[in-house]
C-alpha cells in the first residue's frame, strides 16, 4: 500500500485515503484509466488494411506492419498455459501475420512471394524475413532496378500454315 500511495501524484493520491488495502487501490486505478480499447482496436485495424509497402525498403515496412500488428496483438486476451490448441492457434496467427505482411509487398516481389507460399512448411515471419530482404538485395543490384523488365518473345510467320483436313468415306 505504501509504496502505490508514495508511487502517486497528490492528485490521484488523495483518492487513497478511503480505501483499505492495495487490492482496492488497483481496482480503483484500473477502473479510473482502463478505458475501452475499441475505437483504438478499430483505428489500428484500419491503418493495418491500409498499410502498403510503397516506396518502403522491406525492412522499413516490416517496422511498420509490426508496429501495427502488435499493438493489435497486445490487445489479444491470452490464455494461461501452454495448452496444444493454444499453441496451434498462436502458429496459425503467426502465419497468417506472415500472409498479411507479403500480401502487401509490391509488385517485383511476387516471385518470392511465390516461394514463400509455395512451400511445403511455410516460413516463419523470421525465414520469410530474411528471403525478402535477401530478395530486396537482390533486385537492388540490377541495372535498372528501379524499373522491372519484361521480356516478350515474338515471331513472325514467313508462310500462312497449312491447313490439312482429313476426310474419311462413310460408308452405308
Amino acid at each position: 500500500m505504501a509504496f502505490l500511495c508514495m508511487s502517486a501524484e497528490v492528485p490521484i493520491r488523495m483518492n487513497f485515503i478511503d480505501l483499505s488495502s492495495a487490492k482496492k487501490m488497483w481496482e480503483y486505478l484500473q477502473q479510473r484509466y482502463q478505458q475501452s480499447s475499441a475505437a483504438l482496436r478499430f483505428s489500428l485495424r484500419k491503418s493495418l488494411q491500409s498499410l502498403e509497402q510503397g516506396d518502403m525498403t522491406i525492412e522499413e515496412f516490416h517496422n511498420a506492419f509490426t508496429s501495427l500488428s502488435r499493438q493489435l496483438d497486445s490487445m489479444v486476451p491470452k490464455a494461461g498455459g501452454g495448452c496444444r490448441q493454444c499453441i496451434c492457434k498462436e502458429k496459425y496467427e503467426e502465419q497468417s501475420l506472415m500472409f498479411d505482411f507479403v500480401m502487401r509487398l509490391r509488385l517485383d516481389f511476387e516471385p518470392i512471394r511465390v516461394q514463400l507460399l509455395g512451400r511445403s512448411t511455410l516460413p516463419t515471419m523470421a525465414e520469410a524475413l530474411a528471403d525478402l530482404i535477401a530478395e530486396e538485395t537482390r533486385l537492388q543490384s540490377l541495372p535498372n532496378a528501379t524499373t522491372p523488365q519484361h521480356t516478350v518473345l515474338a515471331s513472325s510467320l514467313m508462310e500462312p500454315p497449312c491447313l490439312v483436313i482429313m476426310l474419311s468415306s462413310m460408308g452405308p
